[in-house]
């Protein structure tokens, strides 16, 4: 009931209120993994980043072959300014070609880290050649990082595999010659 009811304030951005619900929860459990995840969730949410890594190593340290705690006690890295803790929790996951977490794509592209994100994406392309949507992403990701040739190279490959999205990349083909990014002028 206690993490229920935490976890639930928590998602409707009431993080003051959530916080007694959790730090009981806490008090009860101290070594359930779900308290600290959502005690860590609610501190990244209020932008307590030093906070939340705190709370995401416990859950961590409580199971280090956990796959989720890894994932949240990296993206809190990220956010605590902590990149090399992020990529070593994940590198062990990044190997796996099955790996991909939406979740940490967003915390490296948020925390002015394009070049993680484009990693991890880059895996995911190997798994999954036929998504358009993630090779677009992988195009954007090298256009984000500096790497203009690559993300056309990227677009050019798609031209033929991906017939019926000929116009959008052929504009954002254009585009990028042109200077401009496309994922900002669309």
């Amino acid at each position: 009931y206690l993490l229920s009811m935490g976890s639930t304030r928590v998602r409707a951005g009431d993080i003051e209120g959530a916080m007694p619900y959790l730090k009981r929860a806490l008090e009860v459990t101290p070594r359930k993994q779900r308290v600290y995840f959502e005690i860590g969730l609610a501190q990244l949410s209020a932008g307590n980043y030093d906070v939340a890594l705190g709370q995401f190593k416990t859950a961590y340290e409580l199971d280090t072959t956990s796959p989720e705690s890894k994932i949240l006690y990296a993206i809190a890295a990220l956010y605590a300014k902590q990149n090399v803790l992020a990529d070593s929790l994940i590198s062990d996951l990044s190997k796996n070609p099955e790996f991909f977490d939406e979740r940490l794509v967003s915390a490296y592209v948020n925390t002015g880290n394009p070049a993680g994100a484009v990693k991890i994406l880059e895996n995911r392309v190997k798994l999954l050649p036929g998504d358009a949507s993630v090779r677009l992403r992988l195009a954007a990701g090298y256009l984000a990082i500096g790497q203009k040739a690559k993300s056309i190279s990227v677009l050019q490959a798609m031209l033929t595999e991906f017939p019926d999205k000929k116009t959008e990349i052929e504009y954002f083909i254009k585009e990028i010659q042109a200077g401009r990014d496309p994922t900002k002028t669309k």
